[in-house]
């Protein structure tokens, strides 16, 4: 069984990357301070159940989802947030192409 920091600091790192946020946009999005997302993303601090919650809620995530160390990236909830978050950062010439692409899709 993996160790649980090994298991949030993966999370932390998998979930940043993929949205494309800076520790300090994460920290703020999750209400918790710079330097203990520094410390959980190393590894070497270990949070408190009300932490695990506010950073399940800002990767739109249940705590047991986020803890799971067999969870792929591939998953529906997390595919939503990436997608979301990649939205969010769009022009809107760059909308209008993503919304012709999903008129395109079979349901």
């Amino acid at each position: 069984m993996p160790k649980l920091s090994g298991v949030i600091s993966k999370r932390l790192k998998e979930y940043r990357k993929e949205h494309d946020l800076p520790q300090e946009q994460f920290a703020e999005k999750a209400g918790i301070s710079l330097p203990l997302l520094s410390e959980l993303e190393r590894g070497i601090a270990n949070p408190t159940l009300q932490t695990l919650e506010k950073i399940a809620h800002a990767m739109a995530l249940s705590v047991a989802e986020m803890l799971d160390a067999d969870c792929t990236l591939r998953d529906e909830k997390r595919l939503r947030s990436q997608i979301t978050g990649r939205l969010e950062k769009l022009d809107a010439d760059n909308l209008k192409v993503i919304a012709a692409l999903l008129g395109r899709l079979k349901n």
